[in-house]
């Protein structure tokens, strides 16, 4: 349980971390707490992989920016957001992770998306429900 402050593991652990999707349940405050974490139990040389997604939405309509509206809100109220990994560099690089490397994805949401914009489509709205 990342929330509880500590993962219960020793120090130098595992060669890859992978976090995926965190930065819905961890607040800025808690970010940099969680990445000392990674970084303890990352062995040197070691890697860390965090996956993550933002509100952005590119050439959205009206009824886009009305979700994105609604949904910044809802994550105001619960003091988290979709904070991009970017957005953390300063943070991994103060928990001791050297360089992070960005890497941004655009996703087709929708039909006219093919199968990856269904999925992804699916996806989002069994997130909301």
């Amino acid at each position: 349980n990342i929330m509880s402050g500590e993962l219960p593991f020793s120090d130098n652990t595992f060669d890859m971390i992978v976090v995926r999707q965190a930065n819905r349940a961890l607040n800025e405050e808690k970010w940099e707490g969680f990445m000392h974490e990674c970084f303890r139990v990352c062995r040197p040389g070691g890697w860390l992989e965090a996956l993550g997604q933002s509100t952005g939405i590119a050439k959205t309509g009206p009824c886009g920016k009305e979700l994105l509206r609604c949904l910044n809100h809802i994550l105001e109220l619960d003091h988290t957001s979709f904070a991009s990994i970017e957005s953390l560099s300063g943070v991994f690089k103060a928990a001791g992770f050297p360089d992070p490397i960005h890497k941004r994805y655009q996703l087709p949401v929708g039909p006219w998306g093919g199968p990856l914009g269904e999925l992804v489509y699916r996806n989002g709205r069994n997130y909301f429900e």
